[in-house]
Order: structure tokens, then C-alpha cells, then sequence
């Protein structure tokens, strides 16, 4: 749920929507549109079809703004109603091959002119354009979340409203999507400047390219077009085979970073070295050329899905159908796209596109918070309104003066300081709302472990024991703890430290702290992330039972024998995972490995396997672990399998922060939707004499409803890992639990 705004600074600017969401395997759009192809306002400025701010409209080339037109329409509309417009996010790549077309074509002109590139003179022209706007926006957003947005979204969105302003969004997003811990975030109000800090990017990168180039030509004396035209090939075929393969392997980190993308730039450039023009002949060719890439690009907004490896090969046909639009203008007859894209309602929505693209988002995100509800039809079209307002206004009274204004056109060095200080001042901003994040959070976990240490009765999973109902403490006063801010990071302090990641196959065994040189009982928890959410209940029981715990965590990487696959990790990981999974079960098979009194399992019910033609993955995940476990249990070890917890929606944390203390416990889903798919490690224990089960499923649900906060306790840091604060609160009930498990090994 992205887009980026692109330049349009008198000469010839560009534009960017993108899609893919933040979550890994999701599209989501966003858009960085540029000013008409004109030409700049400046005097060291020059572009195809060169117009002057305030010549006729006949002189600015119609079909690049409807282009705009089209690709920000495709991006709106995807971000509103994504169900039916699925590959709306296709917008983003017409805009970076307008970018790559008309930038190319600005700095080769100059250097045919000039015989140079001036670099902070074309830079200052960027800061001028696309700064104002993109800056105001940013101070606007951040200034919404501050009043409108529960302070539990706070670290994500100042965070992201501070990378947009410094523009390296995309990396913040691409390193987000491959965190585990941070895959499950929702879009914030600043995620759609990814593209347009992707194509920043690529401001400042290609002028040198080009530089290079005319330098090369005039060392060589070649002729400088074929330079430059062979310089952006090279880019581009490097660049198309790296977004192939990454997308192949990484699909979720490849959507938002630059090197996967700039083939589709330099894919613009090339077309604007060798055809800088649409040709002047051949009118019903270029219509028929016209309409197929119009075609291609309207197609793939409703044929792709967030689904489609995205971008890699399927981001040509979009690109394609750009590049044919580029090449053959507006070929004047009344069968040509013209008769559409001449209009008056088209060319106007070209112009503000920039505008557009940057307001839109923020309002999709944060309208919500300011209902308290989600959006219906009526809101969604207001927002289609307002946005064209907005953005309307903004052009006229920040846009155009600032392009136009005799300083910004003149004084380049002045341009570039106050971009400068104008992207600092919003990056302290959002430092000050992350810092006030920081602060309530750290006063959360105070609260929640003074609570823990009070023994206050009916505190978290003490509420819900089904041995001890109904239990109610006056004494809580509808607190609720941890403070939601605090709750997205309550992982219960040390649950990872002894944890292997996704792109290591190392095993690391670590005993927790608090036991004897001899203890009683030796204990081995193995698992996944959800294992690890038991380490806060265990670290607590420790020292009274004097038992030893050993760790074998991974991420998503269950002990099991069956291969297991997932979308959004790396493409290594499965081997990666399988080493790990190898070396554990030689562990715990080894008659000389360690000794172990009782092994606890747990892991997500989520994971995926690899299936083969008529089997089903209930079936196989159940097989897996009957394999995985039966020769350990041979060797006289038995096994106790932990049920998995239920499962919230992506936005539980907005429904406890809306409501009042007194109506929390509504906030949840119905038991048959939290469990959702069946644990198959249960299903597995029930096969293997051997094996226990202890199911703390009713701690969690009613007979027919999970809730998301009990006992005054948030159970949930994200839809699936619950916080280490409830984690300590089951320590007693897991801790019944595991001495019977461990009397009856006795006998």
C-alpha cells in the first residue's frame, strides 16, 4: 500500500506509483508522479518537446500526462478497492519508465548543448520540484498521527515518516519485510514514499552514469548517443537479470529495493537516446502501437494479483506498454488514444498527479483512526474528492511558486540548503514522536511488572483458569498492561537471545540462568519464535524446581521431518532449515548426546510444507513430526506437545485501543477462526505413545471466543506471538503441567 510522487519541475519530470505492501507477499501501491513534459523553468534546462511555463498546451506532450493520468488512477483505485483492481501497483512502473524517458533525455540534451552535465544545478531543480510537497505532506501526516493515531503505531510511523524524509523508505520497508519480527506490520501513512525515495535514488545515481558516459565519449571520441545508449544497456540488462533471480529468492525484500528496479529506468532512458521523439510519420502504425501498450498496461492492473512474483519478468509487460505509448505519441488521428487522453478531466489529473500520489495515502490511513471506524464506499469516494482538491491547491499555491520563484531558479546552492534543512526539521519531528513512543512504552513494562510482582489475583491467565472461575479483581480498575505501545514489543526481554534466525543454520544451545550445577530435572524446549514466547514462563520456575532448561529455538522452523516451505523468507531458508532440523535430531538421537528428562515442543500452526501430487498438508505436517519424533521417543525420552495459541486479526491492537475498559472483552475473534487450521503437532502426539499434550487453548478462549486482552493483560504483541508479561502469567498452570509430565517419568 504505497506510491511515491515523481518530479515535475518545468522540465520534463516523472512520475512513480508503487504497489506490495510493507508484508511480505502483499502488493500494495504507490505513485511518484512528475510534471508535464515540459520544459524546465530554468535556463540551463531542455527536453523533448520543449515548452516554456505559460506557452500554449498544444506544446506539452498529452500522451505523457495521460500516462501519468492513467498510472496514478491505477494506483488510487488499487489502494481503495485492491479486490477489484488487484494489479493497480503496476502504476509505479509506468512512472520510473517516464522518469528513466524524460531525465535521460533533459541530461543528454544538456550535454549536447553544453558539452557537460551540471550536476547541482540538476539536482537543485529535483529539490525544488518534488520537495515542497513531498515535505509538506510528511509535517502533515506526522502531525495527524501525533493527535488522531493510537501511540501503539507511533514507533512504526515516525519511523517511516522520518526514513520518507530522508529518503531511504524503500530500505526501511525491504529490511522490514524480511524481519520476522517486524513482517506483521501494517501500512503506515508514509509507506507509498518508498518509490519516490527509490527514484531520489535514482537522481542522484544517474547523472553520474551519464556523466561518465560523455566523458567517455570525448576521451574516445565515439559518438556520445551510443555512450550513453550502451552505458544504460549494460545498467539495464544487469539490473532486469538481478530483479529476476531476486525476486525469485527474496520476493519480499526485491519489491522495494533500487537495484531491482532500475532496469525499468534505464529501459525509459534508452527509448529517449534513440527516440527522443514520437516519429512524425507511420500514423496508423503508432495508434495501433499506442493502444496495444495502453492494453498491456490496463491488463496487468486487473489480471495481477498480490500473488504475481512481482517485479522480475512479469514487471515487462507493464514496462513494455509504456515504452510503446513513449515511442508513439499522439499519433493525431481520431482513432488514436488521443481522442481520450486529449481531454481536459485527463491532462488535469496528469498535472497533479505528483500531488495526487503524495496526499491520497495518508488519508486512506489515517481517516480511520479520526472515525473510529473502517471505511465504507461513501468515505472512500470522499476521499477520491478531497484528495483531487488537495491536491489542486497544493500545486497552485506550493508547487508552482516554488518552481517558478526567481531564487529557486537561480540560486541552486540556495535550493539545496533549504532542502536540506526542510528534510531535517521533519526528521526531528518524527525523532521527538518515536522518543515519546519510546518513553510510554518503557512506562508499560514498569507498570506490567510491578502488577506481576503485587501477585495481584485474577492477573492475566489467572482470570481465565478454568479451575478458578468466575475471578474478578475490582483492585485492576480496568488497567490494562502492558500499555499497547509497550505491548509490540513485549517479547518478554531475553526470548531471542539464544535463537537462530532465518538465514543461519547454526545450532545454538543455551541452558537458562537459574539452575544448579545438578539439577533436579533437565528439560528441552524446541521450537520456533512461538516456542520461544515460553522462555518468560520458564525463566520464572526455575530456581524453586531447580530444573534446567536447554533451548533449541529457530526461526519458523519446526522440529519436523517433513520439508517445509514458506513465501516470505529467503529462498535458502528451506536448506537452511532442514541443516538446522538435521543436526538437532542427530542431537537428541545420540546416545552420548545430552540426557534429557522431558522434551516440550511448540511452533506456529502456520508453517507450510512442501506437497506432492494427492497429499494434503494436514497429512504431511502430521507424518513429519511422527517421523521427526519416534526415534527420540525410542530412546526412551518422552515428549510434551504445548498447543498452539489462537490467532488474532492484523488489527486487534486497534479494536483494545478503541475501546473503553469496561467493553475490552469484546475486543477478539470467534474460537473457530482463532484456531483456524487444526495443530498438527496435537494430531501428531495422538499417533506416538510417548507423547503428552497439554492444551492451554481455554486459557486463551471461552466455548466460543478469544479474547485479546484477560485478566488485564494484552496477550498479544502481534496477531500470533503473544507478550512475555502474559507469558509470565501462565507460569504456574505450564509449571502443573510439567511436573506431571516429570512425576510420571519418575515411575
Amino acid at each position: 500500500m504505497n506510491s511515491t510522487p515523481s518530479e515535475r519541475d518545468g522540465d520534463n519530470a516523472t512520475g512513480t506509483f508503487s504497489a506490495h505492501d510493507g508484508t511480505a507477499g502483499t502488493h500494495a501501491g504507490s505513485v511518484d508522479i512528475a510534471e508535464p513534459a515540459v520544459q524546465a523553468d530554468g535556463p540551463d534546462s531542455t527536453g523533448p518537446a520543449p515548452v516554456v511555463t505559460g506557452r500554449p498546451r498544444s506544446e506539452v506532450r498529452l500522451d505523457i500526462q495521460a500516462l501519468r493520468a492513467l498510472a496514478v488512477g491505477l494506483v488510487v483505485l488499487f489502494h481503495l478497492w485492491p479486490q477489484r483492481l488487484s494489479g493497480g501497483y503496476v502504476g509505479v512502473d509506468v512512472f520510473f519508465v517516464i522518469s528513466g524517458f524524460l531525465i535521460t533525455a533533459h541530461l543528454l540534451r544538456e550535454a549536447d548543448r553544453t558539452g557537460k552535465i551540471s550536476l547541482p544545478r540538476f539536482w537543485a531543480r529535483r529539490a525544488r520540484r518534488l520537495l515542497p510537497a513531498s515535505l509538506l505532506v510528511l509535517a502533515v501526516t506526522a502531525a495527524a498521527t501525533w493527535f488522531w493515531v493510537p501511540t501503539s503505531q507511533w514507533p512504526q510511523y515516525f519511523r517511516e515518516i522520518g526514513a520518507s524524509a530522508l529518503y531511504v523508505q524503500n530500505w526501511v520497508l525491504s529490511i522490514d519485510a524480511v524481519d520476522y519480527l517486524a513482517a506483521n506490520n501494517e501500512p503506515s501513512p508514509a509507506q507509498h514514499f518508498w518509490s519516490l525515495s527509490l527514484e531520489e535514488q535514482f537522481y542522484l545515481v544517474w547523472p553520474l552514469l551519464m556523466l561518465a558516459a560523455v566523458f567517455a565519449a570525448r576521451k574516445f571520441g565515439r559518438n556520445r548517443h551510443l555512450w550513453v545508449g550502451a552505458t544504460l544497456s549494460l545498467v539495464a540488462l544487469a539490473s532486469f537479470v538481478l530483479s529476476i533471480t531476486w525476486t525469485i529468492s527474496n520476493q519480499a525484500s526485491a519489491y522495494f529495493v533500487t537495484p531491482t528496479r532500475v532496469w525499468e529506468f534505464a529501459a525509459g532512458g534508452l527509448v529517449a537516446v534513440f527516440w527522443p521523439a514520437p516519429a512524425k510519420n507511420l500514423p496508423a502504425v503508432r495508434s495501433v502501437v499506442a493502444w496495444l501498450g495502453l492494453a498491456a498496461i490496463v491488463v496487468t492492473g486487473f489480471l495481477y494479483t498480490d500473488q504475481t512474483p512481482f517485479p522480475g519478468y512479469t514487471a515487462l509487460l507493464p514496462v513494455a506498454g509504456t515504452l510503446a505509448v513513449l515511442w508513439a505519441g499522439t499519433a493525431g488521428r481520431v482513432w488514436s488514444p488521443g481522442i481520450i487522453g486529449d481531454r481536459k478531466p485527463i491532462q488535469f489529473l496528469g498535472d497533479i498527479s505528483y500531488s495526487v500520489y503524495l496526499w491520497h495515502w495518508p488519508m486512506i490511513v489515517i481517516l480511520p483512526y479520526v472515525l473510529g471506524h473502517e471505511l465504507g464506499k461513501g468515505w472512500k469516494s470522499a476521499i477520491i474528492v478531497a484528495t483531487l482538491v488537495v491536491a489542486w491547491l497544493t500545486k497552485i499555491f506550493v508547487e508552482d511558486p516554488v518552481r517558478r520563484g526567481r531564487v529557486a531558479t537561480v540560486k541552486p546552492r540556495w535550493v539545496l540548503v533549504a532542502a536540506a534543512a526542510g528534510m531535517a526539521i521533519v526528521t526531528v519531528v518524527s525523532s521527538l514522536g518515536t522518543t515519546r513512543a519510546e518513553d510510554l512504552a518503557v512506562q508499560g513494562n514498569k507498570d506490567a511488572v510491578a502488577l506481576a510482582k503485587a501477585n495481584t489475583p485474577c492477573f492475566g491467565a489467572a482470570a481465565s483458569d478454568p479451575a478458578n472461575q468466575p475471578c474478578i479483581n475490582p483492585d485492576l480498575d480496568g488497567k490494562i498492561v502492558p500499555s499497547p505501545v509497550a505491548a509490540l514489543t513485549d517479547a518478554g526481554g531475553n526470548s531471542y537471545n539464544c535463537y537462530t534466525g532465518g538465514g543461519s543454520a547454526k545450532l545454538d544451545v543455551c541452558t537458562l540462568p537459574g539452575t544448579t550445577d545438578k539439577p533436579v530435572k533437565r528439560i528441552a524446549l524446541v521450537g520456533d519464535s512461538h516456542a520461544a514466547m515460553f522462555r518468560p514462563a520458564l525463566e520464572k520456575l526455575l530456581k524453586r524446581q531447580n530444573w534446567s532448561v536447554d533451548l533449541y529455538l529457530k526461526q519458523a522452523c519446526p522440529w519436523t521431518a517433513a520439508p517445509v516451505v514458506r513465501l516470505d523468507v529467503p529462498k535458502n531458508w528451506p536448506s537452511l532449515c532442514a541443516s538446522y532440523r538435521d543436526t538437532i535430531q542427530k542431537l537428541l538421537e545420540d546416545p552420548k548426546g545430552p540426557k534429557y528428562d522431558l522434551i516440550v515442543v511448540n511452533a506456529a500452526r502456520t508453517d507450510l510444507v512442501q506437497l506432492e501430487a494427492g497429499q494434503t498438508e494436514k497429512d504431511v505436517e502430521v507424518a513429519g513430526y511422527v517421523k521427526a519424533w519416534k526415534p527420540v521417543l525410542d530412546a526412551g525420552t518422552p515428549i510434551m506437545v504445548i498447543v498452539d495459541n489462537p490467532v488474532m486479526p492484523l488489527d486487534y491492537m486497534k479494536c483494545v485501543e478503541r475501546t473503553s475498559p469496561k467493553d475490552i472483552a469484546r475486543c477478539g475473534v470467534s474460537r473457530a477462526e482463532g484456531l483456524g487450521n487444526p495443530d498438527t503437532q496435537q494430531l501428531a502426539a495422538e499417533q506416538l505413545k510417548g507423547v503428552s499434550v497439554y492444551d492451554m487453548t481455554d486459557f486463551y478462549c471461552s466455548t466460543d471466543f478469544c479474547r485479546t486482552v484477560i485478566g488485564g493483560v494484552i496477550v498479544y504483541r502481534d496477531e500470533h506471538h503473544i507478550t512475555g508479561t502474559w507469558s509470565r502469567t501462565l507460569t504456574p498452570f505450564l509449571e502443573q503441567a510439567l511436573q506431571k509430565e516429570l512425576s510420571a517419568t519418575d515411575k
